[in-house]
């Protein structure tokens, strides 16, 4: 009996893994679907007038169900940036590059939907613009316990593995439930210098440091 009763999975709702669908394979000659091209239009050709027209959806509104719906207009309302790390997102990446555009919850749903409701979560004011790798580098833990320099170099490393065999796996500071930061050189310095800052639509930069004297 003790033996089934170790071998028997937890329900997610009691706490549990969850579990992922497997994904299905591609149909062949499988085309991905246009994005709308008033999504599209380049940063530098956006005036003010088209950005004051711009319908942008309330922070209390809740998400469309396509992830791809929400990326598009994350990507325009945040600037091209991800709000992680700093660094540009490139938006016509797709199918799992860990540099594609990814819609992060910044008070993770991850972390209460197994023992609370959590629809009020899962709206426009608790999402931001990330690479995919960034937002599954943090998990379902607050993303400044990781710095952004780590950030940025788990991004390359992980962009260069999936250019070169086609796959990624997860990041290992990506284990649930993380209460303590990742401490790196990296995160040591920002506790020092301050995390980068940057200004809409211009990726991040490190605070300038005083050299000793």
């Amino acid at each position: 009996m003790s033996d089934m009763s170790q071998s028997k999975a937890v329900s997610p709702a009691l706490g549990g893994p969850r579990r992922k669908s497997p994904r299905k394979p591609e149909p062949k000659g499988y085309v991905p679907k246009a994005d709308p091209p008033e999504l599209l239009i380049p940063h530098h050709e956006i005036t003010d007038k088209t950005w004051a027209a711009w319908d942008w959806p309330a922070d209390h509104a809740r998400l469309p169900s396509k992830v791809r719906d929400v990326s598009l207009i994350l990507w325009r309302r945040d600037g091209n940036i991800c709000q992680i790390c700093g660094l540009k997102v490139d938006i016509s990446l797709r199918r799992g590059h860990p540099g594609m555009a990814s819609p992060d919850h910044i008070v993770p749903l991850r972390r209460y939907e197994a023992k609370y409701p959590t629809d009020h979560l899962n709206v426009w004011g608790n999402v931001r613009l990330s690479h995919l790798h960034c937002n599954t580098a943090h998990s379902d833990f607050d993303a400044r316990l990781i710095a952004v320099e780590d950030y940025r170099t788990m991004l390359r490393n992980a962009t260069l593995l999936f250019e070169a065999t086609g796959q990624c796996p997860p990041p290992k500071t990506s284990r649930p439930g993380r209460q303590a930061p990742f401490v790196t050189p990296a995160w040591e310095a920002e506790i020092l210098h301050g995390r980068p800052t940057g200004i809409f639509g211009q990726e991040w930069a490190t605070p300038a440091t005083e050299e000793p004297r």
